[in-house]
């Protein structure tokens, strides 16, 4: 038996086990992967999913997102990197928590609900805040998405990093990039170019684009 550790800076595996040889080894195993908390199983602890096992005895789970002191509903995932090791872009479409609550009638939105994109990533720590500086930078810029906040995102009170399983290996060992996890949230949410409806508004969006109107 060999246990492997994967994180967004690579993996680590373990020396074999004898499960034979090494009973209690194999026991404390099993035990940890039934027992461990969603966080240590590897489950992002800011998302919350209907889908993700959680304490929560709530009789519905709202999806949600929290970034800071802001919790966010989720409406859907707009974009998702299908990579372990690297940045594991993550996009959601989120709702501004204070219209969450607002019914949905008819199939139609409320009047004034506030939508967002939450970018989640997972940056390398030296170059953590360069998106950030560019987006405030071009923030005057008509077609550039506009920077609401960003969260260096916490788990227990600590940055959540790549750093922690980093320590555990022995010395001399050629480390990985310490990657960190951070959040940005922007606005405006839009669908692609290729949603669209009628070729009259395909041509529309393409000469605006020209135009540097977007």
């Amino acid at each position: 038996l060999r246990i492997t550790l994967f994180d967004h800076s690579g993996a680590v595996h373990s020396l074999p086990y004898h499960i034979h040889k090494m009973p209690v080894a194999l026991m404390g195993i099993l035990g940890g992967s039934v027992y461990l908390s969603v966080t240590n199983l590897g489950y992002d602890p800011t998302v919350v999913l209907p889908k993700i096992p959680c304490h929560l005895t709530l009789p519905q789970i709202i999806p949600s997102i929290k970034v800071g002191d802001k919790t966010y509903c989720i409406i859907k995932p707009i974009f998702a990197r299908a990579t372990i090791r690297g940045r594991a872009t993550m996009c959601w479409h989120v709702q501004d928590p204070d219209t969450c609550n607002d019914i949905i009638i008819r199939g139609k939105w409320p009047k004034h609900p506030r939508f967002y994109v939450v970018k989640d990533t997972w940056c390398i720590a030296a170059r953590s805040r360069v998106e950030e500086e560019i987006l405030e930078m071009l923030k005057d810029i008509r077609g550039v998405p506009k920077l609401i906040k960003s969260w260096d995102i916490q788990v227990s009170g600590c940055p959540d990093t790549t750093g922690p399983h980093q320590k555990t290996l022995p010395p001399g060992t050629n480390v990985a990039e310490l990657r960190i996890h951070r959040c940005l949230v922007m606005e405006p949410y839009a669908v692609p170019i290729t949603y669209f409806s009628r070729r009259m508004e395909l041509l529309k969006c393409i000469i605006d684009a020209i135009n540097g109107k977007c």
